[in-house]
């Protein structure tokens, strides 16, 4: 069974070099901005994400008749679902990602909902046992496992916090985009990976982030999470893509994830985001 990943709300610092320099300060104003937005206002809307997962061939282990070990060929899988955010606390507090499948390979599944009310009461429970629950859900439709919450992986960048994360800048990539690493310092340790033990492994966050410098905005952040199951390293790797929505907020477009066992590739995982529209009224700008 593959991980699920989750994590609270989140805070991050950063410090920048660049050709002119980025200030520091400002480019901590304005990522906390955008942070800030995104909690007070997304859990008013809802899009439709739409899941690409490919397995390579070989990669799965199946069992012939006589008991035998036989490599299984890949598959490419196609889930369709209604996505949003809840607020589990107060409007605007405590984000959770929620979905409500609506088509698998094009079948369809269920109806697009009006409002986010269905896909919050699959969210009320908040123990390790429903989060590997929505996991076990997801692999019944015929899935390789599961990731979740990176949606909201901006929320790394709320409520300030700057001192609980080391940044460094790393490089200009092609696009002309600055490369910063991120590292959690101290505190608890807030990545939660489900699935490949009894009980879920916690981990402190890691990653990079991608800022563009004029005009001053937040393009990419990724996750990175390494482990050992059964004596072989088991790597994570997930990047969000954010562009600026018409709601005046930042929303995900794209998350590429993929999972390697070892020097194999086991799975990639794409999410893509669209038909953002809001569903609840009100909330606090």
């Amino acid at each position: 069974m593959r991980p699920l990943l989750r994590f609270p709300v989140v805070l991050l610092a950063s410090a920048l070099l660049a050709q002119p320099p980025v200030d520091h300060t400002k480019l901590m104003a304005r990522l906390g901005a955008e942070a800030d937005a995104f909690e007070r206002q997304a859990y008013r809307l809802a899009g439709i994400e739409t899941l690409t997962q490919t397995v390579p061939d070989g990669v799965r282990i199946g069992r012939t008749f006589r008991g035998g070990e036989t490599k299984l060929p890949g598959y490419t899988r196609e889930i369709v679902s209604e996505y949003g955010y809840v607020s589990v606390d107060a409007p605007g507090g405590s984000l959770k990602e929620v979905r409500r499948v609506l088509t698998i390979d094009g079948q369809r599944w269920a109806k697009e909902s009006r409002s986010l009310k269905a896909l919050a009461r699959d969210m009320t429970a908040k123990d390790s046992h429903t989060r590997r629950k929505s996991l076990e859900d997801f692999e019944s439709f015929g899935l390789t496992g599961f990731v979740s919450d990176l949606g909201q992986l901006i929320l790394l960048f709320a409520r300030g916090g700057a001192a609980r994360y080391e940044m460094e800048y790393e490089k200009q990539d092609d696009d002309g985009l600055e490369v910063w690493t991120y590292q959690q310092l101290d505190g608890n340790e807030a990545l939660t990976v489900f699935g490949e033990t009894k009980e879920p492994v916690r981990d402190k966050l890691h990653g990079r982030i991608w800022v563009r410098a004029l005009p001053l905005e937040l393009v990419k952040i990724s996750l990175d999470s390494t482990r050992e199951y059964e004596k072989t390293p088991v790597h994570d790797t997930s990047t969000v893509e954010y562009e600026k929505s018409g709601f005046g907020i930042l929303l995900p477009s794209r998350i590429l994830h993929q999972q390697w066992v070892g020097p194999t590739l086991l799975v990639t995982d794409e999410f893509r985001y669209s038909r953002f529209k809001r569903v609840l009224p009100g909330g606090r700008d």
